[in-house]
Order: structure tokens, then C-alpha cells, then sequence
């Protein structure tokens, strides 16, 4: 049996007015070993954060800073993927989806302001 740990993970949900109720996200499916994992929403409402990671080596970096915003991470395959995604405004909605077959790793980044 095969027994797979997360290397790092951190998760931020920052809510600078305590007076209203802000529904942040986030869901997260991870099968591998040393998977990294940074996901931080903050000064903003309703945004979503969606992660299926499947592999050895991955490193997701979700930052939302805003309201309002998507981001939906899918990785797979044999090489370990990076995916970087910066949101900052509102109303963002972005997909990524990497299959990595390529020897040393792939990567992406996405930013939207």
C-alpha cells in the first residue's frame, strides 16, 4: 500500500469585515506525493476555488483577491505540473486543465486583473 502525503499546504481565508457573511470556496481532491498547495481569497465575497490534482510533484498557487471569482484546476498525468493562478478584481472565471507527459514537468500561469 501506497501512502501519499502533501508536502505543503496552505490555505488563506481572509476576511477583513467581520460584520457581513462572506462565502468563500474551495474543494480539493489531491492523490499523490509531495503535492504543494497555496490557495488565499481575501477582500472579497462568493469566489470559488475547484482543484482535482492526480500525480507526484504538482504545485497549485491560487491567489483571489477580489469577489466573485472562478478557479477551477485539473492535473494529471506522469510528469509533476506547476499552475499558477493570480485573480485580482472581480468577476474572474478561469479553467485550467494539464495533462503532463512531458519529461521535466510542465507549468502554467494565468493572471487576470
Amino acid at each position: 500500500m501506497t501512502t501519499g502525503w502533501v508536502k505543503a499546504l496552505t490555505i488563506a481565508l481572509i476576511l477583513f469585515n467581520a460584520t457581513k457573511s462572506f462565502a468563500n470556496d474551495i474543494f480539493l481532491e489531491a492523490y499523490g506525493d509531495s503535492i504543494e498547495l497555496s490557495l488565499i481569497q481575501k477582500n472579497g465575497q462568493d469566489n470559488n476555488i475547484d482543484i482535482y490534482a492526480n500525480g507526484n510533484n504538482n504545485s497549485i498557487s491560487i491567489v483571489q483577491d477580489g469577489s466573485y471569482n472562478i478557479a477551477d484546476v485539473t492535473q494529471t498525468g506522469p510528469e509533476p505540473t506547476t499552475t499558477t493562478i493570480n485573480q485580482t478584481g472581480d468577476n474572474f472565471n478561469t479553467t485550467v486543465t494539464q495533462y503532463c507527459n512531458t519529461q521535466g514537468g510542465c507549468s502554467v500561469t494565468v493572471t487576470q486583473y
